[in-house]
């Protein structure tokens, strides 16, 4: 569990939605709930999560494989994001993770000024804006 390492892009958006309901509304962070899209950037498989905070849905994309690994950087995850959700964009935060102990990841968490809530995932570490479980309640129809 102590040893995947990465960096992750973490985009705090100015807005709380549901995908499934189709329903935005903007939000005063850290008082409300917001959105975010993260990217994990370790390994040859690297991944993109959008929380939607009405639900605690989280829509998830893994970009590249072990035969043709990804290679995408802090900097292409935030224009990217910029670029798509630029409009609604709060504070980006690039949390570096050498291990995912517990005392690590919340030192790390704490030095880019956010609340040291996480998931370990198999895969990708993902960061949690509140304390409720962030799970797949809707299906994207295609990629944003």
């Amino acid at each position: 569990m102590g040893t995947m390492r990465g960096v992750l892009y973490v985009a705090v958006l100015t807005i709380a939605s549901s995908y499934r309901r189709s329903v935005e509304v903007p939000v005063e962070y850290p008082d409300e709930v917001p959105d975010t899209v993260q990217w994990w950037l370790g390994g040859p498989v690297q991944w993109r999560m959008r929380t939607y905070a009405l639900d605690h849905d989280i829509h998830v994309l893994h970009i590249g494989s072990e035969e043709a690994p990804a290679d995408i950087s802090a900097d292409f995850a935030s224009e990217n994001t910029r670029k798509h959700y630029g409009d609604v964009l709060r504070s980006e935060h690039e949390v570096h993770i050498p291990d995912t102990t517990p005392s690590t990841l919340s030192r790390a968490f704490r030095r880019e000024d956010l609340t040291p809530r996480y998931d370990i995932a198999r895969n990708f570490v993902l960061w949690r804006p509140d304390d409720a479980a962030y799970q797949t309640r809707s299906r994207p129809d295609e990629v944003p």
